[in-house]
């Protein structure tokens, strides 16, 4: 399945890299909903650092590279995270 990236700012960069506090600003200008993918995995399967303890860090790429492509397939709305911007 192709991603949907339409109407969608994606921020990457490394962990501390300011991408939430950027996000969330860039959100605000544009009056759109935020969302943060740190944040949907901890929702959906536990909190990153004890996930990472319990199955390893291959497991949370996985895991978390599938929850991504979720997102960029499927309408924002469904997900309450921090990491991308939606443009109206």
């Amino acid at each position: 399945m192709q991603p949907q990236c339409r109407n969608r700012i994606i921020l990457l960069g490394p962990v501390g890299g300011w991408k939430t506090t950027l996000g969330r600003k860039v959100a605000r200008a544009l009056r759109s909903p935020f969302f943060d993918l740190d944040e949907m995995f901890c929702d959906r399967e536990l909190n990153i650092r004890h996930y990472i303890q319990s199955h390893g860090y291959p497991a949370y790429a996985r895991k978390n590279g599938d929850l991504l492509l979720q997102f960029l397939t499927k309408p924002p709305d469904l997900y309450g995270a921090r990491a991308f911007v939606r443009s109206p």
